[in-house]
């Protein structure tokens, strides 16, 4: 009954159920507003519905085959991806490269902002300090859809490397592995892909930030990042794996 009265209140508290017969997950309102409200009460496929009708291009599209790799799932449509890599005229470019330097020049001089301060507040205030740290929201939570595809499309150009090698080498199947990894995107299984995508980037080495980077995300850049990983990843791989077939 109290916490009844909490939601009716203002929605000072909510209460969710994610798991039929788990216990409810009681949450305070707090800076993260509505979007952590979306992530825990809709469901997937109704979060991914609001993001194609926000962004006007597909977060996910139909499985489709790719020379070399037939079967494999692909994530977004090719050419909407691309576009948003597409710079106006120069002074855009530049303006770009001055970001980057920029942020790079703060990453090596100020990344001891996870201080005991930091690690005082619950998990999620720390992970939005996180996505603010790395560009992928600004101070009013407006994400950055291109500062996020950029980083998870080196992410993934690094991993479908890696994933390459290892079919080219050791004769791993690719094809299992993108579809299990469409599955899980279709389940919604956010949290598994992540898992599953830091594994092998932390093979790969030299890529401690990057991970550090696709952990921190949740709600909209979480899945905006990690369908650009997936992506990328079965497309280089399936690239490079259909030079090694033509020679």
């Amino acid at each position: 009954m109290a916490l009844d009265e909490l939601e009716k209140c203002g929605q000072m508290v909510v209460v969710t159920q994610p798991n039929p017969g788990r216990p409810c997950q009681i949450y305070v309102k707090d800076i993260t507003g509505n979007m952590m409200r979306e992530m825990e009460e809709k469901p997937m496929c109704m979060m991914m519905k609001d993001a194609n009708d926000k962004n006007g291009m597909p977060m996910m599209g139909p499985c489709m085959g790719i020379p070399g790799m037939q079967g494999v799932a692909v994530f977004f449509d090719p050419e909407a991806f691309m576009k948003a890599f597409e710079s106006e005229d120069e002074e855009a470019d530049h303006a770009k490269e001055s970001a980057e330097e920029e942020k790079e020049k703060e990453q090596d001089l100020d990344y001891d902002y996870r201080d005991s301060a930091y690690y005082a507040l619950p998990r999620r205030k720390q992970r939005l300090i996180d996505m603010t740290y790395y560009g992928y929201i600004d101070e009013n939570h407006v994400p950055d859809d291109h500062t996020i595809i950029e980083d998870s499309t080196y992410l993934g150009k690094e991993i479908g490397e890696k994933l390459a090698h290892l079919a080219v080498t050791h004769h791993v199947d690719l094809d299992g592995f993108f579809m299990y990894i469409h599955h899980l995107y279709k389940a919604g299984k956010l949290n598994q892909i992540r898992a599953i995508m830091e594994a092998i980037a932390l093979l790969c080495g030299d890529l401690d930030e990057y991970v550090d980077a696709m952990e921190c995300c949740m709600g909209y850049p979480k899945k905006l990042f990690l369908t650009g990983v997936c992506y990328v990843s079965n497309k280089v791989a399936a690239d490079i794996i259909e030079e090694e077939d033509q020679e």
